[in-house]
């Protein structure tokens, strides 16, 4: 039952692009983009995909499902998972999240400033600050994790 609702993507731990694909427009109620956009982004994002562009993101089992079942593509130049990052860095219960990231670098906490099971009942507002936050500092723990990595000898290069 789980669908694309919007996603964000980031180069610059400052800002983020928010796709509202299926989000709602706050003022009238109805989807912001119509079957026929909807099309032309997901031909975009797909190219991107598979661009040469790289990408670092968060738990790479779950993009690549969600970018293979909903985008009919896989991800091409992929160079690193914060998650496993985590994982070579502090290899504790509980620490590989990017909530918990995000709290050990920053102290912010925004996981739950939208209901992650049913996102559509968050305001628009949250959701575009949310999947921002997720881009944003996903880049941002990718940044802090390969400063570490390189401090740790072959391991980065691993």
């Amino acid at each position: 039952g789980a669908e694309v609702v919007c996603w964000s993507i980031s180069d610059n731990v400052n800002s983020a692009t928010i796709i509202p694909f299926r989000l709602k427009h706050p003022k009238t109620g109805r989807e912001i983009f119509d079957d026929e956009q909807r099309k032309v982004i997901v031909e975009a994002w797909c190219r991107f995909l598979q661009s040469s562009t790289p990408k670092t993101v968060q738990n790479i089992n779950m993009e690549e499902i969600w970018n293979r079942e909903y985008f009919n593509t896989k991800m091409n130049t992929f160079i690193h998972d914060t998650m496993v990052g985590s994982h070579v860095l502090n290899c504790c219960k509980y620490t590989t999240s990017l909530a918990f990231q995000v709290f050990e670098m920053t102290g912010h906490t925004y996981k739950g400033m939208v209901n992650r099971k049913n996102v559509q009942a968050s305001s628009f507002e949250d959701l575009c600050n949310y999947s921002g936050f997720d881009s944003r500092y996903g880049l941002m723990a990718y940044y802090w994790q390969v400063e570490r990595l390189k401090k740790i000898g072959k391991v980065f290069e691993f």
